[in-house]
């Protein structure tokens, strides 16, 4: 197959248009045609084509690429998801990124230095913060030397609780949300107490944590309190077992109302299960 005529673009200024002599056509850069010396009259092999067809693929992914870390910062990881979104595979995600890394238009260091400095100004702690970082993907090295730049928990905490109550006192309820408040925003448990507020006026995150027990992440909390029926029947249903098995049951009955057997008996199942799901 040969190549017919060669000539740029009219819409894209880097695109040059290689129409080949079954009226094919393939879009290439000037880069790609003057690598590969290609000319008007060449005899195009289907080996040669399959190579212009992949160089071509590996400079639309550099492209998008670039794009990208032009258009707002990006970590490497965050890159390479966005890059095999648009097609590209691991490794041709993976070397563009760190074709990008090398030219300075990827830098993990400087991306994390910005998002520490962006959260602290919005009112974020550094557990918060922490989080965003994994989030985005950073290398985990590079986090402490971006957390060295965050300002003081109290300088932030008390801008924060001003812009809240203007200056206002606070009684214990509005405390407590606002101590409720500051956990969310990720500063930690002893930092989330404004205006003399004690952390015996709100219960500690493990109470409150199996409190809230009907997540995913409480898996334990939920497999125990299916239990509590088993753990009654084990304790008190044994007794009952035996009582039948040696025929105490009907001495009972002769000796008193099924009735009252009946009421004495289920008064001594809840006491059971009810001591039991008290003390757990």
């Amino acid at each position: 197959m040969r190549i017919e005529k060669i000539q740029l673009s009219p819409h894209k200024r880097e695109r040059v248009l290689v129409f080949l002599e079954d009226g094919s056509l393939l879009r290439l850069t000037a880069e790609t045609v003057v690598r590969f010396d290609l000319h008007p009259g060449q005899e195009l092999t289907q080996t040669l084509r399959e190579e212009l067809e992949q160089a071509q693929h590996a400079y639309q992914i550099r492209s998008h690429g670039a794009r990208m870390a032009s258009e707002r910062m990006l970590s490497k990881q965050e890159l390479q998801r966005r890059l095999e979104r648009k097609g590209a595979n691991e490794q041709e995600a993976a070397e563009t990124a760190d074709w990008l890394e090398e030219l300075g238009a990827v830098d993990d260091g400087a991306y994390a230095a910005a998002i520490v400095q962006h959260y602290s100004r919005m009112g974020y702690g550094a557990l918060r913060i922490r989080q965003e970082l994994q989030r985005r993907g950073i290398p985990r090295e590079l986090w402490e030397e971006a957390l060295c730049r965050l300002p003081h928990s109290g300088e932030t905490i008390r801008a924060l609780l001003h812009s809240k109550t203007k200056g206002k006192p606070l009684d214990r309820e509005q405390g407590r949300k606002l101590a409720a408040m500051l956990q969310r925003r990720g500063f930690t448990w002893q930092e989330s107490f404004p205006n003399g507020l004690q952390p015996s006026d709100i219960l500690h995150p493990a109470y409150a944590g199996f409190l809230a027990g009907g997540i995913p992440t409480h898996a334990f909390q939920q497999l125990w309190f299916w239990m509590i029926p088993i753990w009654g029947l084990l304790l008190y249903g044994d007794s009952c077992v035996r009582e039948y098995r040696c025929g105490y049951d009907i001495l009972l009955d002769t000796r008193a109302s099924k009735r009252k057997v009946f009421w004495i008996k289920n008064l001594a199942g809840f006491i059971v299960g009810f001591s039991t799901a008290f003390v757990s």
